[in-house]
């Protein structure tokens, strides 16, 4: 009777932990996919900005010429390098799901001044400059937030790096085909990608945060993970100046 109780138990610790393991997975994979999606959707829109943004300034209403076009995409990068050094200065006093919806809405604001004020000289200055400063440190900061919760290794990282590539390779394509006749296609494909990446951003925020709500008792670790996503996107910074 004692041998097979033993057994018994044994065979029950045994489904524990194969299903704990088999959540697991599936946890992590759902985190794949969202943050291959996020990350995809932001590329895309960075991309298309530097690639498409002084092609989109010649045909507003302005009609602008191409060395003011080139003017505006020398805005765009220098409010995103200054963006990008303001990040590293700040990202210690700032909580990462923060930045990134403040990122978030100095994009939309940014991208909504080009579509809706395209008319006017200073709504497209202040527009490219809100775009820029608003790419700047989404990158760095997803990538260090992310890591406490997924463990970021080689396979990961190819899988997030692949997928990534395969959504945002789509964006110069459609938007590269179409730039010309509708300029505005530029703006709309934003909006779409703010939509795609802020969804996947809240499921995220979502699995994460009910998860932590269930080991609440962890708090030891819980404080240990916080102290090394400061440090991963403070690598990631350091890592994407040459980005």
């Amino acid at each position: 009777m004692e041998m097979e109780s033993k057994s018994g138990k044994e065979d029950d610790i045994y489904r524990q932990n194969h299903f704990q393991v088999h959540r697991e997975r599936r946890r992590n994979l759902v985190l794949i996919l969202l943050s291959s999606a996020y990350l995809g959707a932001y590329v895309g829109m960075e991309s298309s900005a530097f690639q498409f943004l002084p092609t989109f300034a010649r045909f507003t209403p302005l009609h602008l010429s191409q060395p003011e076009g080139a003017l505006l995409l020398s805005a765009f990068t220098g409010a995103f390098t200054v963006g990008r050094v303001g990040g590293i200065l700040i990202v210690r006093k700032v909580v990462p799901e923060f930045l990134l919806g403040f990122n978030f809405l100095l994009i939309l604001g940014g991208n909504s001044l080009l579509f809706f004020g395209n008319a006017s000289w200073l709504s497209l200055v202040v527009g490219v400059l809100l775009l820029g400063l608003g790419f700047s440190t989404v990158y760095a900061v997803f990538l260090g937030y992310i890591q406490r919760y997924l463990r970021v290794g080689n396979l990961v990282g190819a899988v997030l790096v692949g997928m990534q590539s395969l959504i945002s390779g789509v964006y110069p394509l459609l938007v590269g085909r179409f730039t010309v006749e509708t300029p505005f296609v530029h703006l709309w494909a934003n909006f779409f990608s703010l939509s795609l990446a802020s969804v996947s951003f809240l499921i995220i925020w979502k699995m994460v945060h009910s998860r932590r709500l269930s080991n609440r008792d962890d708090s030891d670790g819980e404080s240990e993970g916080g102290g090394r996503v400061l440090t991963n996107i403070r690598l990631f910074f350091s890592i994407s100046m040459f980005y």
